[in-house]
């Protein structure tokens, strides 16, 4: 046994088998909207480069600095802010490495398999955020990432336990894949829950009777908005106002914090009236208060309307259309005016409310079921690959020649690392010019 590890394995660092390569502080002034594109951190999305909100230079830079060019398949990993994070630059066109946006170059593609490495740098991020430096945005060098242990198999063995890989993380993906189809699935149930409250259909058995095509059930009434509540406004609470405790106040997306006084007893109905979220539909709790960016409905006679079948009600309805303004979306209290609810009886609303209320119950259970699920396949991923470089997700071979064998030959190479780095520097301008 070597360090722990089994027969035929070896204890280095991960520079031992990479050579991590920085990027160049290419001079922001030159920047430009099109010519060869600078790959930044803000360009790292996902497992593969965004040429989103991406900047460019003109193509003599690639002259100026081949060592900086990027090619397909090149390996890139944060360096600050997003530490760890991994990144293939898939596109055919050259592009240029810049600063704090690391470059991952196998020492050794003869004596190591690139995809054992690429599987192992999947692990890392938590190390790599333990080394990380700084008081605002943490940043890693390239010493720290080649620094990392790393326990190297044989080659062979490599090979076998990337090839497992391969076929058990297939199966932890599609089984991400399936569980993320759950989310939609249970939105659109609820959407469809509430609109099938909303139209009468929920509550046909109950009531004994439905509604012809594109008619109200007997006994449902049509009425506007305004002659069932009243909007109300309050002034906006800056942040600094907000405090540690108290009240809940509620915005433009749900609760945003606390405040010291309330201005409404009872729950309200709340719409988003301006921003991105503008027609978002909430209900706050009693003794709360309502930020300024949200309209409240108050004054709701009980004795004739629920308030969650109303807000229910505009849910199923949308406000898509009570929406003015492009550049900033908003909706005001005369744009509120066109908007139209069915009205049940309120025996039927109470009905109707103690059904939806346990339809989405069931759904609620569903999505704890989902988050659990999630989390253990989330954890199983880091689990396997755990195993992986301990050397325990596939039988050793004692006919694999021993991985010290091997790390010596790469170590041997090492004193060649200048010429060949100016060698692979002539073949990178030659490949883009």
């Amino acid at each position: 046994m070597n360090d722990g590890l089994p027969e035929g394995w070896a204890a280095c660092t991960l520079g031992d088998v990479v050579r991590l390569q920085n990027g160049y502080a290419f001079p922001s002034k030159q920047f430009q909207t099109s010519g060869v594109a600078v790959i930044r951190q803000s360009n790292l999305a996902g497992d593969r480069v965004s040429l989103e909100k991406c900047v460019y230079l003109a193509p003599n830079w690639l002259e100026e600095k081949p060592d900086f060019i990027l090619r397909k398949n090149d390996v890139l990993i944060g360096m600050s802010g997003s530490i760890g994070k991994l990144c293939i630059y898939d596109l055919d066109e050259p592009a240029l490495q810049n600063q704090r946006t690391g470059r991952i170059v196998p020492r050794s593609t003869e004596f190591v398999d690139w995809r054992f490495v690429w599987e192992f740098l999947k692990t890392v991020e938590r190390q790599l955020l333990e080394k990380g430096k700084g008081m605002g945005v943490l940043n890693v060098s390239a010493g720290d990432i080649e620094s990392l242990p790393f326990n190297l198999a044989p080659l062979g063995e490599q090979r076998r336990i990337v090839a497992k890989l391969e076929k058990l993380l297939g199966k932890v993906d599609a089984c991400q894949q399936r569980l993320a189809k759950i989310t939609v699935l249970l939105k659109r149930f609820r959407q469809a829950v509430l609109a099938a409250a909303c139209s009468g259909r929920l509550t046909a058995d109950w009531r004994e009777t439905d509604a012809q095509e594109g008619e109200l059930p007997d006994g449902w009434l049509t009425k506007k908005l305004f002659d069932i509540c009243r909007p109300k406004q309050w002034k906006t609470i800056s942040t600094k106002e907000l405090t540690p405790a108290g009240f809940p106040v509620y915005g433009a997306n749900g609760q945003i914090g606390f405040y010291s006084e309330y201005n409404h007893e009872h729950p309200t109905i709340l719409i988003t009236c301006r921003g991105a979220t503008c027609g978002r539909i909430n209900i706050s709790e009693p003794r709360s208060y309502v930020n300024g960016n949200a309209m409240a409905l108050d004054d709701l006679d009980e004795t004739v309307v629920m308030l969650k079948f109303v807000g229910w009600s505009l849910e199923a309805r949308g406000l898509e259309d009570t929406i003015t303004g492009s550049a900033q979306p908003q909706i005001t209290r005369t744009s509120l005016e066109i908007v139209e609810l069915p009205i049940p009886p309120l025996a039927e609303q109470q009905e109707i409310v103690r059904r939806v209320q346990a339809l989405f119950a069931l759904a609620g259970q569903l999505e704890g079921r989902y988050a659990k699920a999630k989390a253990h396949v989330e954890k199983l991923t880091q689990s396997i690959l755990a195993k992986a470089f301990r050397g325990e997700l596939v039988p050793q071979d004692p006919n694999d020649e021993p991985a010290l064998v091997i790390l010596e030959r790469i170590r041997s190479q090492r004193p060649q690392d200048n010429q060949s780095n100016r060698k692979r520097k002539r073949a990178r301008l030659t490949a883009v010019c």
